[in-house]
């Protein structure tokens, strides 16, 4: 990940800060007691350096929350070729509208470096949301559907 945030391509050159002009909205970052109180609707996973948490066209186990590591997000075109989208770290969460309805992912996901994460399943994600109002206030911002 580049000093900005932003996922670097694979030939050096940087994806475009204005990518994401409102980072810390687009992509919150947990307080360490917003993830404890998100601890108890999801399970610890662990994931190796290069394994996916989740993959274009197949549906995805639900939310994850970063609790160590970095995951890269990028995105496939019919033709196989991958571009980065960005780079996601600790306190930061991964969800997408059709992962959590049981839907297939739109990107890919992948550690970089050994993940360590809380995976919250679709048909739980909601209590948190219900429950808890600054982590779900934080999620309905990165699951809304972009204009």
């Amino acid at each position: 990940m580049d000093a900005d945030g932003t996922a670097s391509k694979a030939d050096g050159n940087a994806a475009p800060a204005t990518a994401f002009p409102r980072r810390e909205q687009t992509f919150p970052v947990l307080t360490p007691q917003e993830i404890a109180r998100m601890r108890g609707f999801g399970e610890l996973r662990n994931f190796s350096d290069g394994e996916r948490l989740f993959e274009t066209g197949k549906p995805g186990p639900g939310m994850f929350v970063i609790l160590s590591g970095d995951v890269t997000i990028t995105q496939r075109d019919g033709l196989g070729h991958v571009s980065p989208v960005i780079d996601q770290g600790p306190g930061q969460f991964l969800a997408e509208i059709g992962q959590l309805s049981g839907r297939a992912a739109a990107v890919d996901g992948h550690g970089e470096g050994p993940v360590e994460g809380l995976v919250i399943p679709p048909e739980r994600v909601a209590a948190p949301v219900v429950s808890k109002a600054a982590p779900g206030q934080a999620l309905m911002r990165q699951c809304r559907p972009a204009p």
